[in-house]
């Protein structure tokens, strides 16, 4: 499903498990579309995304290690291309 650039994107820490999936679920809910990270669980990640797309809207799940300094230019760029 394309995203409708009207519609609002928030991006989400941690959004495969826990707090972070839990907010994942109420934007989707609200009408917001999301990016999020994952450290290692892509399966979870990708039950989020299924789910949110089960509601009818859109979750791009990226893997991001956080305490990996040089994974963030190319995070950066998965971004602008999700967007």
């Amino acid at each position: 499903m394309p995203h409708d650039p009207s519609s609002p994107v928030a991006l989400v820490t941690g959004g495969s498990r826990g707090l972070g999936r839990s907010t994942v679920f109420a934007l989707a809910q609200q009408g917001v579309d999301c990016i999020f990270t994952y450290h290692t669980n892509e399966a979870e990640a990708l039950n989020v995304v299924e789910r949110v797309a089960g509601a009818g809207r859109k979750a791009v799940a990226l893997q991001l290690d956080t305490g990996s300094a040089g994974d963030f230019d190319r995070f950066a760029e998965r971004v602008s291309e999700a967007l």
